[in-house]
């Protein structure tokens, strides 16, 4: 069996990827960057590096070969341009080979209008139901040029597709961390049909691997439901962990904003507590200055008694 596997590596991917490395390098260093964008971190940066390993592991190794006789082979071929390097190289971008892009108003509509949310998710699941209907992928994978172009345009969406949850340009990135995570978790369900499909098919779906020389001497059938398998692996693990890094993502965000919210509230409910406090000591002082003084109240019974006694003994002397 892995005597007929053909360990081939195709030396003409590694030029080019090496290029486009050092491409990469000579764009961080010489292109201006915005104010607030002053350096790439070196992390997003050894990110793209292995984005684009990942992109020779499928291009330039054996799995381009096995891939036209596998369907699981294949499945995993293209799970490493598609939904493996995308997020490595997208969050490494420069934002000074991107933010042309963006400038004078025509350019500025056109990428306004692609990088939305709901125009970014649609284009690849669409192109990968119409690619994985059987007649459709029996036709690509007899014809070479529409084989490549399908693949192709499967690539660019999937790029796409991941753009607004990795957006490079701060200006361009329209969701927060929540609907971050709701538009991972649509595009993980949107998956769930084909991978369903592959798992539980009883039947051949696609017939050009039916002929081709399997080199595992795997059923057409079995290979169906490991590509299936791995498209399930894809969504939890893939999908998944890109939901655990953004809902930790906003975690951390507000256990950052909580002391500051509970400073304010403090010095909201101090400047409250004296605001209230002057307004109760100016209602008191005015209502002293109104109310008018007390009357003299009448005088004791011990003292009527001695006037009394004393106009009595006036008249006894006067008599």
């Amino acid at each position: 069996m892995w005597e007929s596997i053909p360990w081939r590596w195709d030396p003409g991917w590694a030029i080019v990827l090496f290029a486009l490395a050092l491409l990469y390098e000579g764009a961080i260093r010489w292109l201006p960057a915005p104010s607030s964008h002053p350096t790439t971190p070196f992390s997003k940066r050894m990110g793209v590096y292995a984005g684009l390993l990942l992109c020779y592991a499928a291009l330039g190794s054996p799995l381009a070969t096995l891939a036209r006789q596998s369907l699981s082979i294949y499945m995993c071929w293209l799970s490493l341009l598609c939904w493996f390097a995308p997020p490595l190289v997208l969050p490494g971008l420069p934002p000074g080979l991107l933010s042309p892009l963006g400038r004078g108003r025509w350019r500025r509509t056109v990428v306004s209008f692609l990088m939305h949310p709901v125009i970014a998710l649609i284009p690849f699941h669409v192109t990968f139901f119409i690619v994985f209907y059987p007649p459709i992928f029996d036709a690509l994978f007899t014809r070479p040029l529409q084989r490549l172009t399908a693949e192709v345009l499967l690539v660019l969406t999937a790029y796409l597709m991941w753009f607004p949850v990795f957006c490079p340009v701060r200006g361009w990135d329209r969701l927060n961390e929540w609907k971050k995570m709701i538009y991972i978790t649509i595009s993980a369900l949107l998956l769930t049909p084909v991978s369903f499909w592959l798992l539980f098919a009883d039947d051949i779906l696609f017939h050009v691997y039916e002929t081709a020389i399997n080199p595992f001497a795997f059923d057409p059938v079995l290979e169906q439901r490991i590509a299936g398998a791995w498209m399930k692996f894809v969504q939890v693990f893939l999908f998944g962990g890109t939901f655990t890094y953004w809902f930790i993502r906003w975690v951390r965000k507000e256990q950052k904003r909580e002391p500051l919210n509970r400073k304010t509230a403090e010095r909201e409910a101090v400047a409250r507590h004296l605001l209230n406090k002057r307004v109760t000591y100016g209602k008191s002082a005015s209502t002293s200055l109104k109310t008018p003084s007390k009357k003299r109240g009448k005088p004791s019974s011990e003292v009527v008694s001695l006037l009394e006694l004393r106009r009595k003994k006036n008249r006894r002397t006067d008599t």
